[in-house]
C-alpha cells in the first residue's frame, strides 16, 4: 500500500495513525471502507474496530506488521514500536520507548498556507466549506444554514468565492468540494477562527435558551499532569476528533450536523 502519512514523527498514538490513514484512503475512495481497510492491513474488522476505540492494544510485532502494510519501513517502524511500548506495563521498557519518542517527535509550529487559508478567513466559510463536504445538495444546506442563521445571500457569497479559488466545485443545484481529504491542523488563523467559532456556538445555545442535554454536550474540566501524560491526553483527544471524521464517513442520510470546538490549554509554572 502507498504511504499516505507524510511525516509519523509528528503523532504519539498509533491509533491516531490509523485513523488518519484509512480518512485519507476514504476520502480518495468513498467506497472504500473499514472492513476493507483491515483486510488490507490483514487483520480481522473485529480486531482493528477494537483497537481503534482502545478496547484492545496491539502488540509491539504485531504492530510492526501492520504499519509495514501502510508504506512504513526502518526506523518508522522502530518508532511505532515505541509508541505501542509507552503503554507497556514494565517501567524500564516504558522509559526507553519514551526517550526515543522524545528524541524523534515533531511538533509542528502554526503556519499559513496559501492553499488552505480561505477555509479559516471567516466562521460562514469554516461552517459552509464543511456542510458542503457532506451535504452537497445546495437546497439541503440552505436548511442548515437557515438554522444557523446565516442567510442564503451569504451563503452564494461564501460559495461564490470558494468556487473561485478552487475548493468547491457547484452544478445544477449542487456543489462538492474538491479535496475530500483537506484537513487544517496546524494554522495561525486557527486561534482566533476558535474564539469567534466558540462564541457563535454559545449565541446558538443562548438562543436556544440554554444547553439541551439530549442534542449538547458541555464540560469544563481540569487535569494536572505531567508532560509525557499531557503529550498523550493530547493524542486521546486527536484520536477522538478523528473517530469522528470516521463516522461521518459511514454516515449516509445525513439528518443533522455536530458543531464542536476543542481547547487544551496548559499552565505551566516551570520557568
Amino acid at each position: 500500500m502507498k504511504k499516505m502519512i507524510r511525516n509519523l514523527h509528528e503523532y504519539l498514538d498509533c491509533r491516531v495513525v490509523l485513523n488518519d490513514d484509512f480518512f485519507a484512503r476514504s476520502a480518495r475512495n468513498d467506497r472504500y471502507s473499514l472492513r476493507a481497510y483491515s483486510r488490507d492491513l490483514g487483520v480481522s474488522s473485529g480486531y482493528l474496530s477494537d483497537v481503534l476505540k482502545g478496547k484492545k492494544r496491539i502488540t509491539a510485532s504485531k504492530g510492526r506488521a501492520i504499519f509495514a502494510r501502510i508504506g512504513f519501513s526502518g526506523e518508522e517502524l522502530q518508532y511505532v514500536e515505541s509508541l505501542i511500548l509507552l503503554k507497556s506495563e514494565d517501567e524500564f521498557e516504558r522509559a526507553r520507548a519514551y526517550e526515543f519518542v522524545r528524541r524523534r517527535n515533531v511538533r509542528p509550529l502554526f503556519k499559513t498556507d496559501p492553499e488552505r487559508d480561505l477555509v479559516l478567513k471567516s466562521v460562514d466559510h469554516f461552517l459552509i466549506y464543511g456542510l458542503v463536504r457532506k451535504v452537497p445538495r445546495l437546497a439541503a444546506l440552505h436548511s442548515f444554514t437557515d438554522l444557523l442563521e446565516i442567510s442564503r445571500e451569504r451563503v452564494i457569497e461564501v460559495l461564490g468565492e470558494l468556487s473561485a479559488e478552487g475548493y468547491v466545485v457547484q452544478r445544477e443545484g449542487e456543489a462538492s468540494v474538491t479535496d475530500k481529504a483537506l484537513i487544517i491542523t496546524r494554522h495561525e488563523r486557527i486561534f482566533s477562527l476558535h474564539d469567534e467559532f466558540s462564541k457563535f456556538l454559545i449565541e446558538i445555545v443562548r438562543k436556544r435558551g440554554g444547553p439541551n442535554e439530549d442534542d449538547a454536550i458541555l464540560s469544563g474540566l481540569v487535569f494536572a499532569l505531567d508532560q509525557a501524560s499531557f503529550d498523550v491526553a493530547k493524542q486521546m483527544q486527536e484520536h477522538f476528533v478523528k473517530t469522528l471524521y470516521r463516522l461521518e464517513h459511514q454516515s449516509k442520510q445525513i439528518d443533522r450536523v455536530i458543531l464542536a470546538a476543542n481547547l487544551f490549554v496548559t499552565v505551566d509554572p516551570t520557568p
